[in-house]
């Protein structure tokens, strides 16, 4: 996902972190360490684990909605077009396919999706230098 959003010109990441292994958070700590990204941890056996965040310039977000900016933030809408977005969904993750399916189902049909063609080589060489770095030095 990181490598992802690199190749669209994104360059610092806001990674939360609910559960990892030793393995995968190898991974996490390498962006840290280069100053790619900030890692929060939500304390899962904790009352009030929904209400953690890093406020940094939206106050209040709800899925695809922002409500309150800080003062000096400043919104860009973007041409679909220009930036290519992926919206991930694990229906078996939690509750989340009972609830939602069915009022899901009124924006269209779901469909598994491929990544785009043209991006396909620039995204695996990054991953790949990035594993490598990782995991084999």
């Amino acid at each position: 996902m990181v490598e992802h959003y690199r190749l669209q010109g994104f360059n610092h990441f806001y990674l939360y972190i609910k559960e990892i292994d030793d393995y995968s958070k190898k991974l996490l700590l390498s962006y840290e360490a280069d100053g790619d990204a900030e890692l929060i941890y939500l304390k899962a056996k904790t009352p009030g684990a929904h209400l953690q965040y890093a406020a940094m310039q939206v106050f209040w977000l709800w899925v695809h909605r922002v409500k309150y900016f800080y003062p000096t933030y400043r919104t860009m809408l973007i041409n679909p077009a220009v930036v290519y977005i992926r919206h991930y969904r694990d229906v078996s993750a939690g509750n989340w396919g009972n609830v939602w399916m069915l009022p899901m189902a009124k924006f269209g049909e779901w469909n598994e999706t491929h990544y785009p063609e043209e991006l396909m080589n620039a995204l695996y060489d990054r991953v790949k230098r990035k594993l490598d770095s990782v995991y084999l030095e």
